[in-house]
C-alpha cells in the first residue's frame, strides 16, 4: 500500500475525520516527510519522521510544541502524536492543523514588511522564552537536567569534543583551548542564565508569515531544548540578519526586550561556539550537507575573529 494511502487510513481512524481530496506531498522540511490532507474538519498536515529516529526525541519535541502553544506562541495546533506508529512500520507520526502561511522571504518585499516581520518575530520569541524549564537539558523536559548553565555546558562539551575528535578535529583550531574558554565563561555567566524553552532552529525556513509580513506561526520544535534562550539568536545572526539592513536586527531586539539581557555578548558567544562547533562536528562525522558544514565553519571563524 502506498504511504499516502496508509496515512489516509491512519488519519481517518485516529481522528475520526474523512479525507475529501487526494493528499499533497510537501517538499519543504528537512528530516520529515510532510503531507497535506484535506478533510471534513479542515486541512491537516502529517509529519512522518525518518526511519529509526529515537521516538523519545519526538515525545520531547511534542512536549516543547505544546508548552509553546500554552504560552501563547503562534504554532500549528498539534492534534495527534504517535511516536511509534504501527501503520508506518514504527515511524513517528504527528498530525497538526495546516496553517496557511508563506515563507518570510516571499512577503518581505518592502521596508514596512521587513519591519513588521522582525518586530512580530521579536515579540514571538520573547513569548517563547517565558516558558521556564525545571533545569538545563538536551531536550525540553529531558534528563539529565542541571540547575546551573555551567554544569550543563560542562556536560555537553565532552560530547561535542568527542564527535569532533572522531572526525579528525578542526584544521587550524585548537578546540581544547576553545572549550576551556567556553567552560570558564559559562561559569562566569551562570548566575544570570535561567533555563527556558529554546527552539534552537530558528531561521526563516521554520517561520510562516502573513501577507503583511507578520509572523503567523513558528514550526518544527524537533531539536528544542532547555537552554540559555539566547541560543535562539545563533541562526538569526548567522543565516538571516546578514541578508537585511541593520534595522532588521535592531527591530527584532527592541521588540524582544526593552534592554539587552545581562551578559548578552558573553552568552551569545558561548551559544554560538557550542552550536557552530556542534554543526561542524556532525557534518564532518556523517559527511552530509557539506555546504552547510562549510558555512558553519566560516561563521565560527567570524565569531572567533570578532
Amino acid at each position: 500500500m502506498l504511504i499516502s494511502d496508509r496515512l489516509r487510513d491512519h488519519l481517518e481512524r485516529t481522528l475520526a475525520v474523512r479525507v475529501t481530496a487526494p493528499p499533497t506531498r510537501i517538499a519543504r522540511g528537512y528530516g520529515n516527510e510532510n503531507w497535506q490532507f484535506e478533510t471534513d474538519d479542515g486541512p491537516m498536515l502529517i509529519k512522518v519522521a525518518r526511519p529509526h529516529l529515537n521516538p523519545e526525541k519526538l515525545r520531547m519535541a511534542a512536549g516543547a510544541h505544546r508548552a509553546a502553544a500554552a504560552a501563547g506562541v503562534p504554532v500549528p495546533e498539534l492534534l495527534h502524536v504517535d511516536p511509534e506508529c504501527p501503520a508506518l512500520d514504527g515511524r513517528s507520526v504527528r498530525v497538526q492543523r495546516y496553517v496557511e502561511g508563506r515563507h518570510p522571504v516571499e512577503v518581505m518585499i518592502t521596508d514596512q514588511a521587513v519591519r513588521q516581520f522582525f518586530r512580530t518575530l521579536g515579540e514571538t520569541v520573547a513569548t517563547l522564552h517565558t516558558v521556564v524549564a525545571d533545569g538545563f537539558a538536551s531536550r525540553f523536559g529531558g534528563r539529565p537536567s542541571f540547575a546551573r548553565w555551567a554544569d550543563y555546558v560542562a556536560y555537553r562539551v565532552p560530547q561535542i569534543s568527542g564527535r569532533l575528535e572522531a572526525a579528525g578535529g578542526l584544521p587550524g583550531l585548537d578546540h581544547r583551548a576553545l572549550f576551556d574558554r567556553v567552560l570558564t565563561l559559562a561559569e562566569a555567566v551562570s548566575p544570570v542564565v535561567q533555563p527556558r524553552l529554546t527552539h534552537r532552529d530558528l531561521y526563516l525556513d521554520n517561520i510562516l508569515a502573513g501577507p503583511d509580513g507578520g509572523v503567523v506561526a513558528v514550526i518544527d520544535f524537533d531539536i528544542a531544548e532547555a537552554w540559555d534562550p539566547l541560543a535562539d539568536l545563533v541562526k538569526l545572526r548567522w543565516q538571516v540578519w546578514p541578508d537585511y539592513p541593520p534595522a532588521a536586527s535592531e527591530t527584532f531586539l527592541h521588540a524582544y526586550a526593552t534592554e539587552l539581557p545581562a551578559r548578552f555578548d558573553d552568552r551569545i558567544w558561548i551559544a554560538e561556539v557550542l552550536e557552530l562547533v556542534n554543526y561542524v562536528a556532525n557534518g564532518l562525522a556523517d559527511g552530509g550537507k557539506p555546504e552547510f558544514t562549510a558555512s558553519a565553519r566560516h561563521r565560527l571563524d567570524q565569531v572567533l575573529a570578532a
